[in-house]
């Protein structure tokens, strides 16, 4: 059966609405679901099998452990990344809008099946004008990294997955878990200062932001002393205390990496995408839609304001 864009983005918010989640968190996670519905056309069966633990999604179990600029750790507990990555994402922009650049490390459960959905958080990094980098590690659901450029009419998004956790994560967690993040040098600069000399790149926030891409794409060797979680760094290339086109460098490297991502999302691939399912709607097979249906029927409120929206052009 095919559902239009508009009725998938009512479903997946009031899914979440249904489980008690904050309104704000109800719509961004329902925004989402429709982002991957969009770009990896997964986002309905995502939403189908979470059903039965949302209600278990308590925000309140995450903690925020530090606040040292530019980081922010946060304690997820056993609560899912999609619970925690728009908080985290707003620390870490707050921290890149002040500092020029600013990182939120995040814990997670093992088996973290919104793993998928952090793509949606570089997404929106991006849609502020931000370079994000997303970092992941789970040894139950995967590992991986996200890089994220501000483009038209779209961000450029770059996926790669491992079977290890990125060496990016292994080592931005370390710096976070240690305590070294609260120094006088910034993340960043603590880990990637010492690297191969880089002729390419002669200012330093360059070589540190491509020693940033090259180890956020290269599968770490000790996956077992990675507990499971994200870090997220965002870094602001209109910043005063940048000096050099940082953009140009994370668009040179995805240009030049390639074949070594699973995915890269072409802004004019995802508008031609979008312009399809506008014309013939969301195919979904009906016993998921069934499931979203039923559940989300609980909620008892007046037209939601996702359907304010229009027909879903201006969603994204």
């Amino acid at each position: 059966m095919q559902l239009s864009i508009r009725e998938v983005v009512q479903l997946s918010q009031r899914c979440f609405a249904a489980a008690d989640l904050p309104r704000g968190l109800a719509a961004e996670n329902g925004t989402a679901i429709w982002w991957e519905q969009l770009y990896r056309g997964t986002g309905l069966r995502t939403l189908h099998g979470l059903l039965d633990d949302l209600e278990e999604w308590d925000r309140s179990q995450l903690t925020r452990t530090d606040d040292s600029a530019p980081t922010s750790v946060i304690d997820g507990g056993s609560q899912p990344s999609l619970l925690s990555s728009t908080p985290a994402l707003d620390l870490c922009s707050a921290h890149a809008d002040r500092h020029g650049v600013g990182m939120a490390h995040a814990s997670i459960a093992a088996g973290d099946e919104t793993l998928s959905l952090l793509g949606h958080t570089a997404f929106r990094a991006a849609e502020r004008g931000l370079l994000p980098v997303v970092s992941y590690a789970d040894p139950e659901g995967g590992s991986g990294t996200v890089l994220g450029v501000p483009d038209e009419p779209y961000p450029r998004l770059a996926e790669a997955t491992f079977d290890s956790p990125p060496r990016s994560y292994v080592e931005l967690a370390a710096a976070a878990g240690s305590g070294a993040h609260q120094s006088a040098n910034a993340p960043l600069t603590q880990v990637f200062f010492d690297g191969p000399e880089d002729s390419d790149h002669a200012v330093d926030d360059e070589r540190l932001l491509a020693r940033l891409l090259g180890r956020a794409t290269e599968p770490s060797q000790r996956s077992h002393q990675s507990a499971p979680g994200y870090v997220l760094v965002c870094l602001d290339p209109t910043h005063p205390r940048h000096s050099c086109d940082l953009r140009q460098v994370v668009e040179q490297y995805i240009d030049e990496h390639a074949a070594g991502f699973s995915t890269v999302f072409e802004p004019d691939a995802i508008a031609d995408r979008l312009e399809t399912l506008m014309e013939t709607g969301v195919e979904v097979e009906r016993d998921v839609w069934e499931d979203v249906y039923e559940y989300n029927t609980g909620v008892l409120t007046p037209s939601f304001e996702g359907s304010e929206r229009g027909a879903g052009a201006d969603i994204l």
